[in-house]
């Protein structure tokens, strides 16, 4: 089956607008962490059969081991993969003396016997899929930089804010082999060692820029299905770039405010001057997603408001605690840099 004729067949799995904001409130209703209900999303109606051979003795590389590549990280390794963090040597030799911890929302967990390597002439070996989580003006260094350290059927995913990752990493792996994921989950390191799930908003959305065939869509649901069994709730998606969107009006709303202000984001939407200027925010957001030729996930911006002022912002009024955590946190990250 060729590329053209495996997109024609898969379109008709593709999720509607509705749905998005359903498993956001099964999210919040807390009947499930890894939503799925038929017809969701791709992993609803495509039923690979077995386990990947290529995979069973899989290695991942997290390229920058942050809170976000922290938390992927521990569960990965708890679950049973090999995996390497490549990040800064405080984090890293604390994790290498006392294992890596992980607390907050999601519950407690502990791994250790990682790989850990502060550049990337450290590592060793190749690896079958690379989770990119450094900041994003990193991105297209990273990249060029583990190249050589990863299969030639391996997959690299985005685990990063902001536009233009995915397209970065398209140019130098190639637009099968490179996916996105729109992740609304707050954590901080508040200390060496330990990462902090503070917040999860919707869940974890994985997908390619384009599709090739069906052996590259097998080997995108195989680590879908391992990241469920290490407990990270996800879902896979041909819309990936709706999606990463998706989280632009979320972080553009919110982030600026958050900072300039010092207050966490639950604050935000209880307060109607800001309201205006955040209404302003997703406003333009979503005028640049239409010129720019992106289909957005809702028809109209009074959608995604209502999703984002019922639900999204009053999550963040739940755990206050934890908001406030993050800010100290990197109020101590600024203070030691100045």
């Amino acid at each position: 089956m060729g590329p053209t004729e495996t997109k024609n067949r898969l379109e008709n799995d593709m999720e509607i607008p509705e749905e998005y904001s359903t498993l956001v409130l099964k999210l919040l209703t807390g009947s499930t962490r890894a939503v799925n209900k038929p017809g969701d999303f791709l992993t609803s109606r495509y039923k690979p059969q077995g386990r990947c051979p290529m995979y069973s003795n899989s290695r991942i590389l997290v390229a920058g081991c942050g809170a976000v590549g922290s938390v992927f990280g521990c569960l990965l390794r708890e679950a049973g993969h090999r995996v390497a963090l490549l990040g800064r040597e405080s984090h890293l030799k604390a994790i290498r003396a006392g294992g890596l911890k992980l607390d907050g929302i999601w519950g407690d967990h502990y791994a250790e016997g990682f790989e850990l390597a502060t550049k990337t002439t450290d590592l060793s070996g190749i690896y079958d899929l690379v989770l990119i989580s450094v900041k994003a003006y990193d991105t297209e260094s990273i990249a060029r930089e583990i190249y050589t350290v990863i299969d030639r059927d391996g997959l690299v995913v985005s685990l990063q804010n902001g536009l233009g990752n995915i397209e970065t990493l398209a140019e130098i792996f190639g637009p099968e082999r490179s996916l996105g994921a729109n992740v609304l989950v707050g954590a901080i390191i508040p200390e060496a060692g330990r990462v902090t799930v503070t917040v999860q908003a919707a869940p974890i959305i994985i997908g390619p820029l384009e599709i090739s065939d069906c052996v590259m869509l097998e080997r995108i649901h195989y680590w879908i299905r391992a990241f469920k069994r290490a407990d990270i709730p996800c879902e896979a998606t041909l819309r990936i770039l709706a999606y990463l969107w998706a989280k632009i009006f979320y972080n553009a709303a919110l982030n600026p405010l958050g900072a300039l202000l010092q207050v966490h984001y639950g604050v935000l939407g209880e307060m109607a001057e800001l309201r205006q200027i955040m209404d302003r925010i997703i406003d333009e957001a979503f005028l640049v997603a239409e010129r720019t030729g992106v289909e957005c996930l809702w028809s109209t911006v009074e959608d995604y408001r209502s999703l984002f002022y019922g639900h999204l912002v009053p999550l963040h009024l739940q755990s206050p605690e934890l908001d406030a955590a993050r800010f100290a946190t990197r109020s101590a990250h600024r203070d030691r840099r100045d």
